[in-house]
């Protein structure tokens, strides 16, 4: 759990445990002292943005343990809200499957490259991922990780990914 500025306030034993800290140094530290410098910077500005507006956040982390080494986790992150407005965040992780890591791993990846190329084609809105369209425009891209998971697992040319109407209450998130 962390306060509004995303200091920690509190941290169970399985985080403590999964991410090699004690209590005492994560309490009262910054959330990001666990942030692996391979997750493109847009994920937490996407999450930042989305929970500061109220609305939960959901996708994959790779975090960094303080030995250096890494995890992921599914990120569910939640505001606490009163008055309206955030007071705090709270997050629940789950351990993902291999495939989705692989497929997270090798979207980010492109998504870093894009930003250091100044060409974004792939970006997160609200968790969800969205591509640019042939004219620039964005849309919501629900499959393209599952087809990277095949990509990826086949070791096959990329396939472009297929593009599936899915109503609002039916969206996944991009760890799904």
């Amino acid at each position: 759990t962390t306060d509004p500025n995303s200091v920690l306030t509190y941290a169970n034993e399985a985080f403590i445990g999964v991410s090699g800290y004690d209590r005492a140094a994560l309490v009262g530290q910054p959330h990001n002292i666990v942030r692996h410098p391979d997750m493109p910077e847009q994920a937490f500005a996407d999450m930042w943005a989305t929970l500061k507006g109220g609305e939960p956040w959901t996708a994959l982390v790779k975090n960094r343990r303080k030995n250096g080494d890494h995890y992921w986790v599914q990120a569910n992150v939640t505001p606490l809200m009163d008055g309206g407005r955030p007071v705090g965040f709270m997050s629940v992780r789950t351990c993902p499957s291999p495939e989705q890591v692989a497929a997270a791993e090798a979207l980010y990846a492109e998504m870093r490259n894009e930003q250091a190329g100044g060409r974004l084609l792939h970006r997160l809105h609200a968790g969800q991922l969205q591509r640019a369209g042939w004219r620039g425009q964005r849309r919501v891209d629900h499959h393209l990780v599952q087809f990277r998971m095949q990509e990826h697992r086949h070791d096959r040319r990329p396939r472009p990914a297929r593009q599936h109407q899915r109503s609002g209450r039916h969206r996944h998130a991009l760890a799904q």
